[in-house]
């Protein structure tokens, strides 16, 4: 995964009865959460995590090897949140607020509690983009300089 991407998956009970033991394995760096428990993969020694591509280029053949992280009965599993390491960097400014903006970012667990998460397939990407924004705001101070065009490059009517 690249820096700052979140999968978050929700069990429908009916739909996983039929396995009986869940697992996740991990490689590299990053964050696991299944049912609000957190799971941190990494930091690793010189900021280097085995990632599976580095198998592609070691000498002997050898790489990264996936690790169990937890086998659990899938009866129990009720959510799950796989991230890069960026989202060390949302859960740690969960009380911040959102630039532009007076709520706070809020915490990690919203992305799998409120549903508008699961109906709009979009609804991670931009409130990530949100959280992730610059605002910058007019200095009431400094007054507006107009180039005398709008849009289209004709002139504005009410200016020379």
């Amino acid at each position: 995964m690249s820096g700052g991407e979140i999968h978050h998956f929700r069990s429908a009970q009916p739909d996983i009865e039929h396995f009986d033991t869940g697992l996740y394995e991990s490689i590299g760096d990053g964050v696991v959460f299944v049912n609000d428990r957190l799971t941190r993969l990494g930091p690793f020694a010189d900021n280097a995590p085995p990632y599976p591509a580095y198998a592609l280029t070691a000498a002997d053949g050898d790489g990264p090897r996936f690790q169990i992280e937890r086998i659990a009965p899938t009866s129990e599993v009720r959510s799950l949140l796989i991230g890069t390491d960026g989202v060390n960097d949302l859960i740690a400014a969960q009380d911040r607020p959102v630039p532009g903006k007076t709520e706070t970012v809020g915490p990690i667990s919203r992305f799998w509690k409120d549903e508008c998460y699961f109906a709009n397939p979009d609804a991670v990407r931009r409130r990530l983009a949100l959280i992730n924004s610059e605002c910058v705001r007019q200095d009431p101070q400094t007054p507006l300089h107009h180039a005398g065009s709008v849009a289209g490059g004709r002139p504005h009517p009410h200016r020379a």
